[in-house]
């Protein structure tokens, strides 16, 4: 089995000798996330993988129905939860054309916790929806329950939402309460026919984005900020869903200027000209690019000269303060007349920070004419090297961002550290515009410290030189890119090469980075290769793809999609092997397969594998009980958790808006932790003046199973 038509192969059909699970490294144990029954289909390693911070939900999609989905010509989309039993499975895909058959994917954006799915139908499944046209919904994952947003009378709603084809629904606040669609229907009565308009649901609510400051509509219809650009996680809706970024339609007409609406009340231009002799009212042509989570600062492209010492190309704009700074000054090279930009690869959750990739001289060692990596850094910019191939090169789909903005990851074959990353055995890739000899490397790029390191690459032993990168997926929803760098700056990608003794198969797989050190993630023995996909937001899981039987209940040859998850291992998935016929005596009790031992040190480095030790699962604990309250509502941005606890522990604190909190239980007892807004949490009180947050509190023990309770408390702005 394989995945020709994706360039990518998954058929790793080696198997855990006699059943018994496999061996994990660095205190990992492998746990099986997609079901054993897959109706013979497979993990599609193409789209979206994406997993909650805390890693213990995760939605995929597979290339046909399983666990009770509605038959799919092209897959669908299921939801993962973890439990002490095992890894549940929901089906959250809409139905199409009929209870039996879906037309495409209709699952269109998650929110961060996956409690939220924003997908269409071409099914009335609610009141007030049009059967046989395209439908909007809203839905819950952890109820199924559905909300209408809105319907028209034919599919071309549906069609021009296809996440695949178009990417016309770009943005949303984390918690989908607040998203942002294009669409050429007239979905509200103020909308121009037959005309791209942009649209914002604020709570079920549909209203329309591209009015004037004086709610006058253009008639020229409305784009989203992000729908012309290649930037990541862009963010055309700020965070607390205050501020959309748009602008009108390219088909409308040269002149395309920037605007931001803020609250649904007001349209500000943002694509202003502060040049000398400029009327500085008059809105110039510029695309989106990108802007903080808070949407304070955007950066922005024009080929128009908006400063005095200008050359068009990249812009910041710090909206707060009004202060626009040309990015991208020229220093003279013969035939750079005018700033090119290729790419904005990200922006900073600050907006401190901008990566973006020019053919143009604008700092350090670049010269004019490859695809030139730059950092811009508080008012300073860095050249980190150059790209392989023409103007389409820049990483390809193979770039994360770590959360603090610190870390950039990417796959080129470009040599951005001097390595020779050539072997006759690599072939040329698409994406990273290489040719046949060369191969492509994983490189990390500290922003703070202007290093670039290359995990990848096999220094000590070059013979094994082979491809590397980091994401399989070409994301198609909700934006996502799979956390592939932390902010410790840990890397985790996929290898050809033999980086640790241990990877004997001489096939692709996971490994884990971290100052200096590779670790195997995956096992190093498949007999085809297995893919890394995403990792929860503290490194705990490391999800990957592969079709190596890793546990006892996984009995097929078909790709899965695995959690290498520290402190793991679910004795629910080695089941007892049942005795044979005949039996006598002690003879028919069966034999229980071991739980997936954990070893404290693994396959680390080139050095050697270290001595490894190892210990079973420990017996199923009993569930520790845990109980937290606090006062409901508190002034200002700190409030005080009161924890009681059964036993000696840990207690942790987390949250949206919330700075995390810990605390030792040295004893049965009760525990007080102050607990902070994060600075989002901070920004978005001052803004609104009262924010509502949910603390989750979890309580772990050597001696009990983890216990989690959530407070919500309502903090509000002091006077």
């Amino acid at each position: 089995m394989s995945f020709a038509a994706c360039a990518v192969s998954l058929a790793v059909v080696a198997s855990a000798v006699g059943g018994v699970p496999a061996v994990a490294a660095e205190g990992r144990a492998y746990e099986m996330v997609s079901p054993p029954d897959k109706s013979g289909n497979t993990i599609d390693p193409r789209l979206t993988i994406q997993s909650t911070e805390g890693g213990d939900a995760v939605a995929y999609s597979a290339s046909g129905a399983f666990a009770g989905a509605a038959t799919s010509i092209n897959g669908g989309y299921y939801i993962a939860r973890r439990s002490d039993q095992g890894w549940s499975v929901d089906p959250i895909d809409a139905p199409q054309g009929n209870r039996d058959v879906q037309i495409a994917t209709p699952s269109l954006f998650l929110s961060d916790d996956l409690s939220w799915t924003v997908q269409f139908s071409t099914r009335a499944l609610l009141p007030g929806a049009v059967e046989g046209g395209g439908n909007l919904y809203r839905r819950d994952n952890l109820t199924g329950a559905r909300q209408l947003i809105a319907s028209a009378g034919d599919k071309t709603l549906a069609s021009e939402l296809v996440p695949v084809s178009t990417r016309r629904l770009l943005g949303a606040t984390g918690d989908l309460s607040h998203f942002a669609f294009m669409t050429t229907q007239q979905l509200h009565p103020d909308a121009t026919p037959v005309t791209l308009n942009a649209y914002e649901v604020v709570d079920g609510s549909l209203r329309l984005i591209n009015r004037a400051d004086d709610g006058s509509v253009d008639p020229g219809g409305g784009e989203l900020g992000s729908y012309s650009t290649d930037t990541r996680d862009s963010r055309p809706i700020s965070a607390d869903g205050r501020r959309v970024f748009f602008g009108a339609p390219y088909s409308a007409g040269d002149a395309a200027p920037l605007y931001m609406r803020l609250d649904g009340a007001r349209t500000i231009p943002l694509s202003l000209s502060q040049r000398r002799g400029d009327d500085p009212a008059i809105p110039h042509q510029a695309t989106f690019n990108g802007a903080s989570a808070d949407g304070s600062v955007v950066y922005f492209t024009s080929s128009d000269f908006l400063t005095d010492d200008d050359s068009g190309g990249l812009y910041r704009l710090d909206i707060e303060t009004g202060q626009l700074t040309h990015v991208t000054p020229l220093r003279g090279d013969p035939g750079d007349f005018s700033a090119v930009i290729y790419k904005v690869l990200y922006v900073t959750r600050d907006g401190s920070t901008v990566f973006f990739v020019s053919p143009n001289n604008l700092a350090g060692a670049a010269t004019s004419g490859p695809p030139n990596l730059y950092a811009y850094r508080d008012g300073e910019l860095d050249y980190v090297g150059a790209f392989a191939g023409g103007p389409e090169a820049g990483g390809g789909p193979t770039i994360a961002l770590s959360p603090n903005g610190r870390f950039l990851v990417f796959g080129s074959a470009g040599s951005f550290t001097g390595y020779d990353n050539t072997h006759p055995e690599c072939r040329a890739n698409l994406y990273f515009g290489n040719p046949d000899g060369t191969c492509t490397e994983v490189f990390l790029y500290d922003a703070w410290r202007k290093v670039v390191t290359c995990p990848s690459c096999a220094v000590e032993n070059p013979a094994e030189n082979r491809n590397s990168d980091l994401l399989p997926q070409l994301s198609s929803i909700s934006g996502h890119v799979s956390r592939a760098v932390l902010d410790d700056g840990r890397v985790f990608y996929t290898s050809g090469e033999k980086l640790v003794p241990d990877d004997v198969n001489g096939r692709r797989d996971v490994y884990q980075w971290q100052d200096g050190t590779n670790t195997l993630i995956s096992t190093g023995r498949s007999r085809e290769d297995s893919l890394f996909a995403e990792a929860s937001a503290d490194g705990r899981d490391v999800f990957f793809l592969t079709s190596e039987r890793l546990v006892g209940q996984d009995v097929d040859d078909e790709a899965d999609l695995y959690d290498a998850r520290q402190g793991g291992g679910l004795l629910s998935q080695n089941p007892v092997v049942p005795a044979a016929r005949g039996c006598e005596g002690d003879g028919c009790q069966g034999t229980a397969l071991p739980a997936p031992v954990l070893p404290t040190v693994g396959s680390l480095g080139l050095s050697g594998s270290g001595n490894e030790t190892s210990s079973t699962l420990p017996r199923a604990r009993r569930r520790g009980r845990v109980r937290a309250s606090a006062k409901r509502a508190v002034r200002g941005t700190v409030f005080t958790l009161t924890v009681k606890t059964t036993s000696k522990g840990r207690i942790a604190v987390s949250g949206k808006y919330l700075r995390s909190a810990r605390k030792v239980a040295s004893k049965s007892s009760a525990y007080r932790l102050r607990v902070r807004l994060n600075d989002e949490g901070i920004g978005t009180l001052r803004r609104r003046g009262r924010l509502t947050v949910n603390a989750k509190v979890r309580f772990t023990s050597d001696v009990s199973q983890a216990s989690t309770v959530v407070v919500r408390v309502t903090m509000a702005r002091r006077r």
